[in-house]
């Protein structure tokens, strides 16, 4: 299987990256190259197919020369020689972090009447379907891809050497410093029997060291005194030629296969695709300090049209009618692909983040910022209630021995509800989930609310505790110090050396999506989104498990201990006062990460407020409400022979939100029907089981009603999970042209078909069964005579491993 290569909204973020357009090339040509690059998306998008590298270098190629040249001429506007600008060397850090992120659920729409052809099924993409939403009867399973993207620029100007002319004046500044860069890309695409997984990482750094012979141009500061006002170059480092794998694994019940292939990520894609606003780069002249920062959010389905309005805004004269005709047909592109997003493998969105601080000259102070302990390791975690800690400290480095007063402030401090998934069970007043503690010492004055603190005194480094109110607390701290430097007074703000930026996450967290790294990695998922939900074990009719990546990293309560869950496996919550399920091992036999919860952590009270679902303090990255199954015991108002259990609910049969409050094991009606049939048939029983040396005691019978009572639990569950009776292989027994559903649903049979060891095989036969004539009890009594209860689930004819579905965004089984 070939894997795509889904990059359309990266060409045209490539294009509205650009400025403008030239006039270099003729109209009749510009509309022509337009017209096949609207022809080749389009095409693209319909298909599936995503873009050749042929065709996207051809693309690239074509965009580059239509937009050469306007970016430079728009970055010299104002500043010609003798307008007030003047190119001055600086020292300082420059960042930029990008975080992209794209998901898409296909649904196949299997057995809908189209010939396909052996072995094929028609896939339709589609967006996923929230709880309230109606369930299409044509929907008969679905795939997931998901995408993200994490890269992180630092530059670090450690100083600017001078430009001279031939005859010795200085015409500008040459930079000196390096640039570190580093990205990691993954792509996940889970189907039945089918998983494409797709890593891609790559680190550099680039030294840029001053050579009279060559002027290296990788950033440059250029300032209007009189004005207040300067222009910055950003810089840029290469990250195209790391290491990548693309592994495909097809699974079948008897046949596994594995190939592996090189994968080179998504390709270039611009560090700054947007200026920022020139009239926000202003600066102090007195100070000498150029400090600031941006933030561009690519738009779901990858074409920004006010970006693109903005680069055509000097389009020339003699192509103003194809301006307007360009903007019109890319803003009903732009729509439809925002209308696709979510539904479309390959469609990304995301963010920039840019940020610098420079000073003009040479840096006369320096400060740095230290996270203690085992950092990258550290996950916010309340031990009986109280949150662990995280120090930090902050030291001035350059010159030695100078103080100043420390100020320390948590910013992007999450405020989730509760502080797991599901606790408290009650609703609290919501807080900042990271605070500084008092435990940082008596030199700080820390505020009320706990999110700025500066020292009393003037220190040379002082030291912070940062405490966890939430498992899933997240934020950054950063830090500057005020001190007397050369006369003046001056603030510097901290820098991280590891990395350039002017703060630390708390936990680390590179690709900015909320949750600790160190958890990513250990579950193989780095980087992922925030609200992906990829889990794939067990296989199933879909994907997921109804809760996001940053939900399973924040956790739940189980049985009042906490727990983080694994990304990789499907999770299911189950209250079960009476032990059935487990029991029965529910777990084991579907393959799930089965968690046995109390009535409150499963809101299974009574309360008709949001009754079983299990995430009810979600916050950020929610998914849909998930919920848990109640399985319980009760009793029959009249007796009514062989109808053991129930998991009423509407024509929708599964995921857990369909099923009806309860899921019902009538035990007290399997014990009559068991002892009834015994008494009836005593002297064959006894003889079977003599030959295998067993009696028909009283410790036998016992095990007999609770092998029953554990394969109905499971029967009964697993409709809860979308599951049904053996309706394939019922179909092979009935007459040829028979009416199935009248069979099914009228007559109310559905016989002891299938495989004989699954749960969902039925145990009796009604009989109205055109062909089988057996008595109510005859598969029960083969049970009693000796054959193994059923406790498994099938993956042949019926397929009942492959109906399974967790997530309660998904659809069931529809009659």
């Amino acid at each position: 299987m070939k894997r795509w290569a889904f990059l359309v909204p990266f060409l045209f973020l490539g294009w509205t990256a650009a400025a403008g357009i030239c006039g270099a090339a003729p109209a009749e040509d510009l509309e022509r190259r337009i017209g096949e690059l609207e022809k080749a998306v389009e095409e693209s998008v319909k298909s599936g197919r995503g873009l050749s590298p042929e065709l996207m270098e051809e693309l690239a190629k074509a965009v580059e020369e239509l937009l050469k040249g306007e970016k430079d001429r728009e970055e010299s506007e104002g500043k010609e020689p003798g307008g007030g600008w003047e190119e001055v060397p600086f020292t300082g850090t420059i960042t930029v972090s990008r975080n992209l992120s794209g998901s898409a659920v296909m649904k196949e729409a299997g057995e809908s009447g189209t010939a396909l052809g052996a072995g094929k099924r028609d896939w339709r993409w589609s967006g996923r379907k929230e709880s309230g939403g109606s369930p299409s009867s044509g929907q008969k399973g679905s795939s997931s891809w998901s995408g993200s993207s994490s890269a992180f620029l630092s530059a670090m100007i450690t100083g600017s050497e001078p430009i001279p002319d031939r005859d010795g004046n200085v015409i500008g500044y040459q930079p000196v410093g390096y640039v570190t860069g580093r990205v990691t890309e993954r792509e996940i695409f889970r189907g039945k029997h089918v998983s494409i997984t797709s890593r891609y990482s790559r680190s550099a750094r680039e030294e840029h060291s001053f050579s009279p012979e060559s002027i290296d141009g990788w950033c440059r500061l250029t300032v209007n005194p009189r004005e207040g006002r300067y222009a910055l170059s950003f810089p840029s480092i290469y990250l195209g030629d790391g290491t990548g794998e693309t592994v495909m694994v097809f699974s079948a019940p008897d046949l596994r296969l594995e190939e592996r292939e090189p994968w080179h990520g998504l390709g270039p894609v611009d560090w700054v695709p947007s200026e920022p606003d020139r009239e926000t780069l202003r600066y102090s002249p007195d100070r000498g300090v150029v400090a600031g920062s941006f933030t561009y959010a690519l738009p779901p389905g990858g074409i920004d049209m006010d970006l693109l309005r903005r680069g055509l805004g000097s389009f020339p004269p003699e192509l103003s009618d194809l301006k307007g005709e360009l903007l019109s047909e890319y803003s009903g592109l732009a729509g439809e692909f925002a209308g696709a997003a979510g539904k479309t493998p390959g469609m990304y969105s995301g963010t920039w983040t840019v940020t610098w601080s420079l000073n003009i000259g040479k840096v006369p102070v320096r400060a740095e910022l230290e996270p203690g302990g085992d950092y990258e390791n550290w996950m916010p975690e309340l031990i009986w209630g109280v949150g662990n800690f995280v120090r930090v400290k902050v030291k001035i480095v350059e010159p030695a021995g100078l103080a100043g007063k420390i100020r320390f402030s948590l910013e992007d401090v999450s405020r989730e509800p509760g502080v797991c998934l599901n606790f408290p069970f009650y609703d609290r007043e919501e807080a900042p989930d990271l605070v500084i503690s008092e435990m940082s010492g008596s030199g700080l004055n820390i505020a009320e609310d706990g999110q700025s603190a500066v020292t009393l005194d003037d220190v040379n480094e002082a030291e912070i505790v940062v405490q966890a109110r939430d498992f899933g607390a997240r934020g950054k701290l950063s830090a500057t110090a005020v001190v007397l430097a050369g006369g003046k007074e001056m603030e510097v703000r901290a820098v991280l050396k590891r990395t350039g930026e002017h703060w630390v996450t708390l936990p680390l967290d590179e690709n900015r999506n909320g949750i600790a790294d160190c958890w990513e990695k250990a579950y193989g998922i780095c980087p992922c989104a925030a609200d992906s939900d990829d889990d794939g074990e067990p296989e199933g009719k879909a994907p997921g498990d109804g809760l996001s990546a940053y939900e399973e990293y924040r956790g739940f309560f189980v049985k009042g201990r906490h727990g983080r869950l694994d990304p990789n496996r499907k999770d299911l919550f189950v209250y079960d006062p009476d032990g059935l399920a487990e029991n029965a091992g529910f777990g084991q036999v579907t393959g799930l990460a089965v968690h046995y919860i109390e009535p409150e952590e499963g809101r299974c009270t009574g309360t008709d407020d949001r009754a079983r679902v299990v995430n009810f303090r979600s916050g950020f990255s929610r998914l849909v409400d998930q919920h848990c199954l109640w399985i319980r015991k009760d009793t029959l108002p009249e007796p009514d022979p062989f109808n053991w259990g129930a998991c009423e609910g509407p024509a929708e049969i599964g995921p857990p939100r369909t099923a009806d409050r309860y899921v019902l094991v009538f035990a007290d009606q399997i014990r009559a029907d068991l002892e009834r049939t015994v008494r009836e048939n005593r002297p064959e029983i006894t003889n079977a089981l003599g030959q295998r040396g067993l009696r028909p005691d009283a410790a036998w019978f016992e095990e007999q009603v609770a092998a029953a009572v554990a394969m109905t639990t499971l029967h009964e569950a697993c409709h809860g999970l979308g599951i049904s009776h053996h309706y394939r292989s019922l179909r092979e027994t009935l007459p040829k042209g028979a009416d199935v559903e009248k069979a099914i649903m009228e007559l109310d049979i559905s016989p002891s078909t299938g495989q004989m060891s699954c749960v969902m095989r039925y145990t009796r036969d009604w009989g109205k069964h055109p062909r089988l004539t057996f008595r109510a009890e005859s598969e029960t009594l083969d049970m009693l005579r000796g054959r193994p209860w059923p406790h498994t689930l099938c993956d042949t004819l019926d397929d009942c491993r492959g109906q399974m579905v967790v997530s309660d965004r998904e659809t069931g089984h529809i009659f």
